[in-house]
């Protein structure tokens, strides 16, 4: 799901909130958002691999 820009403003704190509501109306569990610098916003969905998990330690 994308979300365009409007205006001159990239985003506003109402489209990331609609966002976070459709990923949860769709039920997802493993997601993120993320916010382009042209305004894209996208649900990234499926969880960490484990090697993103880790510390390096």
């Amino acid at each position: 799901m994308e979300i365009g820009a409007r205006d001159a403003e990239p985003w506003q704190e109402q489209d990331v909130q609609r966002a976070i509501a459709a990923a949860l109306t769709a039920g997802l569990t493993d997601y993120r958002v993320e916010l382009a610098p042209d305004g894209t916003i996208s649900i990234i969905v499926g969880a960490p691999s484990v090697a993103a998990d880790s510390s390096g330690d």
